[in-house]
């Protein structure tokens, strides 16, 4: 980002929740169309279900990201 005439930032402002890992899978079609439809039915991304999947799946197991060793390393990399 560069600076304007007054000295501020320009362009997109920073984001609360910034999504800075790309993942790549394989899925079979019965596993795809069902994603689709899902996605289809309640209006959200593939992005948005998956992420939902993963939050679900993790609070069913009592998974926290928090509690990971490199939590904090990786978000201060993040948001810096």
């Amino acid at each position: 980002m560069g600076l304007s005439k007054n000295g501020k930032q320009m362009g997109r402002p920073p984001i609360e929740n910034p999504k800075p890992f790309k993942i790549c899978i394989r899925l079979d079609v019965q596993t795809h169309d069902e994603l689709e439809l899902y996605c289809d039915k309640f209006d959200v991304s593939f992005t948005d279900a998956v992420t939902k999947a993963i939050n679900e799946l993790a609070e069913r197991n009592g998974i926290k990201a928090s509690d990971a060793p490199w939590s904090q390393e990786v978000s201060k990399k993040i948001r810096s």
